[in-house]
């Protein structure tokens, strides 16, 4: 399973893996974080904030909701605000996402790669 192999240990029954409230949370958190983010981001993100301070995926969760909406109306905002402005401000927004979820650094490589 992901988690063990990043380093989760589950409580066990003989050979048995005990689900607890908390892999319930877990789960929940990266079946969330996986609207936006690959399985094995969400997990690595769900382990280092279990680590340094248990979060609120709800809010993350409204954010990318925020942020799939503003994508969805992007023909119109194209439209009426035209292309520099609307990337601008798409790129605004996914920022914001990327701050609170602590992944300033994702998409680096890809970007380094095309350039």
């Amino acid at each position: 399973m992901l988690l063990e192999q990043n380093g989760y240990v589950f409580q066990m029954n003989n050979t048995t893996r005990i689900y607890t409230g908390e892999e319930v949370r877990l789960f929940r958190d990266i079946k969330r974080l996986t609207q936006g983010l690959s399985v094995d981001e969400a997990i690595t993100m769900v382990l280092q904030n279990q680590q340094q301070d248990p979060m609120d995926f709800s809010d993350i969760q409204g954010k990318i909701k925020d942020l799939d909406q503003y994508i969805d109306g992007l023909e119109k905002e194209i439209f009426w605000n035209g292309q520099k402005n609307t990337i601008e401000k798409l790129m605004r927004e996914w920022e914001k996402v990327k701050k609170s979820l602590n992944l300033q650094n994702m998409g680096q490589s890809y970007k380094e790669s095309i350039d």
